[in-house]
């Protein structure tokens, strides 16, 4: 289910798919809170799009409904 939410074109390559596996299902800590989600920093070299996937991501996770 994850996987078919993904925005189209952001998985370009094996690493990148390998990457966002990793964030998605690999981690000490499953659920994230408004508190994480307003500490989300742009990586150096993170494109803006990038970030903004990353973001939606964390946001997906969070405990807390927010529109």
């Amino acid at each position: 289910m994850w996987f078919t939410t993904l925005l189209p074109n952001l998985i370009l390559n094996y690493g990148q798919l390998e990457i966002v596996i990793h964030e998605q299902f690999v981690r000490e800590e499953m659920k994230v809170d408004v508190i994480g989600l307003t500490r989300i920093q742009r990586i150096d070299d993170e494109s803006l799009d990038d970030y903004i996937s990353r973001f939606r991501l964390m946001k997906a996770r969070c405990m807390t409904m927010i529109p």
